[in-house]
């Protein structure tokens, strides 16, 4: 009985996932962060000479991502919703972030052949470095003015704002905690491709 209903319970997810492609479209885009503000915040129960240390900076480039995204309902050009989720690979320069974007998408002017959008998008996740993945919030949302084709295929980009967070927080029982705190408030320029489904 457990192995047919785990048959029965992917048959019924290839079949939604089958249906689902006559409507939607796969989605790569790249995000880049750059003319960035970041502040920093570090508490550290072990550092008695700075116990809270907070710094500013401004950083060209901060950060980058890659997206493979899934668009629902692609093919319907009328409505002026679109929503996208899927996987998202970025590095910064403190290290790397696994998170999942959910992506909602607002038309807000047409043209002949092309059309202008607003994507509002949130990423959660883990941060990283090269030791692996820990018990770290990966943070990140943006607002952007994005530029593509009216049929919703093949290329689009666009730019605009964005702000992201890491934090990390540890207590030493009978010590006290260990805290760290990463924001960056900069500009974010994205560039992607859907590729429609038959």
């Amino acid at each position: 009985k457990g192995k047919e209903t785990m048959k029965k319970k992917i048959f019924f997810i290839i079949g939604i996932f089958c249906c689902n492609l006559c409507f939607g479209s796969i989605v790569l885009q790249n995000d880049i962060t750059g003319l960035s503000w970041r502040r920093s915040k570090i508490e550290n129960c072990f550092d008695v000479a700075h116990t809270v240390k907070i710094e500013n900076s401004f950083l060209p480039i901060i950060a980058g991502s890659t997206n493979v995204l899934w668009e629902f309902n692609t093919k319907n050009t009328e409505t002026p919703f679109h929503f996208m989720t899927g996987l998202s690979l970025g590095v910064v320069d403190i290290g790397f972030t696994l998170s999942v974007p959910f992506v909602f998408e607002f038309t807000i002017a047409k043209f002949e052949k092309t059309m202008l959008e607003i994507f509002s998008k949130t990423n959660i996740g883990a941060f990283g470095t090269i030791f692996g993945f820990g018990d770290v919030l990966y943070l990140q949302s943006s607002l952007d003015l994005v530029w593509g084709r009216k049929d919703r295929k093949w290329f689009f980009g666009g730019f605009g704002v964005t702000y992201g967070t890491v934090f990390y927080s540890y207590t030493f029982e009978g010590f006290g905690k260990k805290e760290e705190i990463y924001s960056v408030l900069g500009a974010h320029v994205i560039i992607g491709i859907r590729l429609p489904s038959k």
